[in-house]
Parts: structure tokens; sequence; C-alpha cells
């Protein structure tokens, strides 16, 4: 890989970080605390000087003379941040010293209170026994963001993530000084394309194969899997129809009905994306089932079949559509395995019987991307 000069930031460096993004691929936010301080992300990050800025509990405690009556129960500067009177949800800080000046810094992570996990960084610096801000900017996440020096310059550095996935695919990097929140640049690791390899093909007929080809040049354009580049993505429909003659049907609902069960019964669906506003659950489809017997009027709740009670299992349903082959429905179904790695089923329910007739792997093919100069901002 190789990185051209952007700005203010050196080529070198952000070659450097691209690598410990590279090698940190296939890391979700729920098993990289497990080995982030083994992981080549944090190799690097030692390398550029993150453990020299970590501050003690003696100079926490000069800078904050009220953690001085706490000092016997602090056993760590992490137990010592929850005694901070000016930044209450403080869970970070670190010292610099202006390499021209020689005046010294901090920088102060804060939390932002929401349940989006997004934080607040100070940069202050100590003028008669009081701190100053000097300038603030927001993450989106913590990131296990550290202090880096490169050359002259300081620079605050976090790993990013996919909000939907809550999988880490980018590093974004903020340049120490007055315009922090805009001297900042994004590296992002992102698919640019997908490879599809058949692991199990039982019964497929060439119809359905051919129908599969279709998908894998139009998935990624029309955005019905998450690669990072999209705030928003479509559901996937197929040969289900609208069913506006369904009794339940409220303002902006939209049920479907197909004979996916291939028992000469139509079931009524409705399907929906859940898409997260919190840091900890995931991107994944919901869908409630019925029967509807218009003549009586009467609707069957099936809630045994009901999709998405759970936004925490392993492997997240992501898409649900059906197809007409052969005078048969078939079920389509996408997971989200790790990463960006999906897989794709292919279902016949019929008979009482449910068989998987096909089953696809989809991986990414990734490319990096820069964003340079882009604020984050919560609510967006």
């Amino acid at each position: 890989m190789s990185f051209d000069s952007v700005n203010i930031f050196p080529a070198e460096l952000i070659e450097i970080l691209g690598k410990a993004l590279y090698n940190s691929t296939n890391y979700s936010s729920s098993n990289f605390a497990e080995e982030i301080y083994m992981s080549n992300y944090y190799e690097i990050l030692r390398s550029l000087g993150a453990d020299d800025y970590q501050i003690t509990i003696e100079e926490l405690c000069q800078l904050f003379p009220e953690l001085n009556k706490y000092k016997k129960e602090i056993s760590n500067i992490y137990e010592a941040h929850q005694y901070i009177e000016k930044y209450r949800n403080c869970i970070d800080i670190f010292g610099i010293s202006d390499v021209v000046s020689g005046e010294d810094y901090y920088i102060v992570v804060t939390e932002s209170g929401g349940s989006d996990g997004a934080n607040i960084i100070y940069i202050v610096k100590k003028s008669n026994n009081d701190l100053i801000t000097v300038s603030e900017f927001k993450t989106q996440n913590n990131g296990y963001g550290s202090i880096i020096r490169y050359n002259d310059s300081f620079y605050y550095v976090f790993l990013e993530y996919n909000y939907n996935l809550k999988i880490y695919d980018g590093i974004r990097i903020h340049k120490i000084g007055a315009h922090a929140d805009v001297e900042n640049i994004s590296i992002k690791y992102l698919p640019q394309s997908y490879i599809w390899k058949n692991i199990y093909n039982s019964q497929s007929s060439y119809d359905i194969d051919e129908y599969i080809d279709t998908l894998k040049d139009t998935i990624l354009i029309s955005q019905y899997l998450e690669s990072g580049k999209s705030k928003g993505i479509n559901e996937m429909v197929g040969d289900e129809i609208a069913a506006d003659e369904f009794p339940l049907i409220e303002a902006y609902d939209i049920y479907h009905k197909i004979d996916f069960a291939n028992i000469g019964i139509p079931i009524y669906i409705r399907k929906a994306t859940y898409t997260p506003s919190n840091y900890g659950t995931t991107w994944h489809f919901r869908a409630k089932f019925y029967i509807y017997e218009s003549e009586s009027n009467t609707v069957i709740e099936l809630d045994k079949l009901e999709l998405g009670k759970n936004v925490h299992t392993t492997k997240e349903l992501v898409q649900m559509w059906f197809k007409e082959f052969d005078d048969k429905i078939y079920t389509f179904t996408i997971h989200h395995i790790s990463d960006y790695n999906y897989m794709l089923n292919v279902i016949l329910i019929q008979n009482n019987e449910i068989k998987v007739v096909r089953t696809d792997i989809i991986s990414p093919k990734r490319e990096f991307i820069l964003i340079e100069g882009e604020v984050f901002r919560t609510g967006i």
C-alpha cells in the first residue's frame, strides 16, 4: 500500500496507520477489547510513543487537587477519573509538551453521556491553576484512542467503526492544535466489490443459478449490503406482492403476501429493517407472519415464526425475500457473518420440510479510502 501526502498529514504516517488498520480487520467491537494490547494496531501506536503520554496519578492530583483526598482509594489512573469535578465523564487524560513553546497541554477524553457511545475531546492548558480549553472536537466512539507523535506534531488517533455492524473499519487522526476538529483525516478500508463463492449446491436449477449471477452485479450497487459507504440500506424484495387488503395496515405499514411454505395458502408478512441508534445493537432483519381469512376477516399471527426478537445473535439475519422457480417458492436469506463477510442461503420449504438448496459466501474485495476534514456531529 502507498499513500500520497494529504495536506498536513505526512504520507509516511498515513501509510503506517493504514498498515495497522489492514492488520486489524475482522475485529468486532465486542472481541477487540480482549486482544487490543496484543494487536498490530496497538503495537504500532506504541512504536509512535502512545505509552509516553499517559499521565501518572501524581500528575493527575496536581492537575486536579480535589483528587488528593481520595488518593488512598485510587490504585490506578482509571479509578481516579470518577472523582474529577470539572470533567465528570472523563475516561482518559494525556499530557504533552509543545515542541516549540515548551508549554504543557492536556488532552481530556470524556464520554458524551448518550447511548451512541460518542466522545468529546478537550485540548486544554493550565493557566493560573485553571484549565483553559484551547479547542475541542467530537469523535464517533472511544476506539482505544491514544496520543502519538510523528516528527514534531502530536496526533490523537482512534479506531472508527461501522455503526450498523459494530466492526472497526477505519482509523481517524486529529492533529492536536487549535483546529483539531477540522484538521483530521480518516483512513477507511472498505469493500469495493464482493467475491461470491458457492460452497453448497444440492439441486439448484439453472434459473436459480442465473438469478444469483444477476445479484452479484447489483447487490452492492443497489446498497442491499452494508458496505460502509452508505447511510441507507435497501430492503430486498422478490416475488412477494403488496397486500393492500390486509386489515392490520396502519400508516406507513407495508405488508406483503406469498406462499413461501408451498402449501397453497398465502402467508402475510410485515418486513422491517432495524437500524441501530445505540452503541450495542447491530443492523438486522425483522419480520412478523400472519394468516388472513378474508371471508371471516380473521387474522392469525404466527408468533413462533417471528424474526428479529433477539438483536444479539452471533450471525444476524439481514435480508429475506422470496422468488418463484419451476412453480415453487424459494426463500432467500442473507446473514452477516463477520467483518464485511456475508452468507447467502437458498431454502425450499415444502411438505413440512426445510431444505437448504444452495449456500454462497460473499466476501469483500476492499480498498483504502481517505476522507479529510470531516467533522463528526452527534444526532446525524
